[in-house]
């Protein structure tokens, strides 16, 4: 707690937390070993101290159940609630992405879930975090994850050639979509 009084006195006001996981099941998983009794303290904490603001990054992985979504839920209206000494509430912005399985870590051979179950599980997190009034944001779609997470794990040449073949054929430069053409 005394690093944020720190912190503050230097300029900062704008935290970011790696939460990952919206359940401590789903942190596990993601081994940010970060259980609810933590996470809570943290957030009092910060409130608190009157932080500006605090960004909160969160992975889909496709796991995500109703429990995990019951979960999240409950954490959200805990967090609408907490009041600054001032009697304000604290800016919170949610960003989610999906989960890139990289070569070389424990997830490098965890089975890609399916693009419309992805969509839907990242499209559930945004509502119930919006409904709880936070900002919400996907900071990936769910066909730039996967299409990364593939090219990750190409064990191939020939996978990276047609990748090749297929961005100058479509005259493909990335800017934030990848269109269904290159995607194919």
């Amino acid at each position: 707690p005394s690093l944020v009084e720190i912190e503050k006195a230097l300029g900062k006001s704008v935290y970011t937390c790696g939460l990952e996981g919206i359940s401590e099941r789903l942190r596990r998983f993601l081994n940010k070993n970060l259980d609810d009794a933590q996470v809570r303290k943290s957030m009092e904490v910060l409130v608190a101290s009157s932080v500006r603001e605090i960004k909160v990054f969160l992975i889909a992985t496709g796991r995500e159940d109703g429990a995990d979504f019951d979960e999240w839920e409950k954490l959200l209206h805990w967090i609408q609630a907490l009041r600054t000494p001032q009697g304000k509430q604290v800016r919170c912005v949610f960003s989610i992405t999906p989960l890139v399985r990289f070569p070389h870590t424990p997830l490098e051979f965890e089975p890609v879930p399916e693009r419309e179950a992805m969509r839907d599980i990242i499209k559930k997190i945004i509502g119930i975090t919006s409904k709880a009034g936070f900002e919400c944001r996907q900071a990936a779609s769910v066909d730039e994850a996967m299409f990364s997470d593939q090219l990750l794990r190409a064990d191939r040449s020939e996978i990276l050639d047609a990748l090749e073949e297929s961005v100058f054929e479509a005259g493909f430069v990335y800017e934030r979509d990848i269109p269904e053409s290159v995607w194919r």
